[in-house]
């Protein structure tokens, strides 16, 4: 009777442990980056950089606090909504933190941005 106890508890646990792998891959698919001319959306409202430069500027603005230079850059800002709808087309290297986007909906379509790859997700 103890051996099908046991038996049975190690079949539960391989069930449970299956269960959550599977869970596990569904949300890797929202983590996991897109590649290069992958289609996906914006997770989040955010505002995308023209290009590096103004991406690192923006970022300096930020970190100090520099409401007034905000103004310098405001041109080459692009501001989207969750669930804008958008392609990669570049990223900042191998181990990418940044991806450039080209918008496929809303008020800037046809526009490209940088933005952190956490931001851009699976549709």
């Amino acid at each position: 009777m103890r051996h099908i106890a046991t038996v049975a508890a190690l079949l539960f646990w391989i069930a449970v442990s299956l269960w959550l792998s599977l869970a596990d891959l569904n949300a890797d698919t929202e983590r996991t980056p897109l590649h290069i001319g992958e289609v996906g959306r914006m997770k989040e409202a955010t505002v995308l950089a023209a290009d590096l430069e103004v991406y690192k500027a923006m970022q300096k603005i930020i970190d100090s606090g520099d409401k007034e230079g905000i103004r310098e850059i405001l041109r080459q800002l692009y501001p989207v909504n969750a669930g804008t709808q958008v392609r990669v087309i570049d990223t900042s290297g191998f181990f990418a933190d940044l991806v450039q986007v080209r918008i496929l909906s809303g008020g800037y379509r046809g526009e490209k941005g940088w933005t952190e790859v956490s931001k851009v997700v699976h549709q």
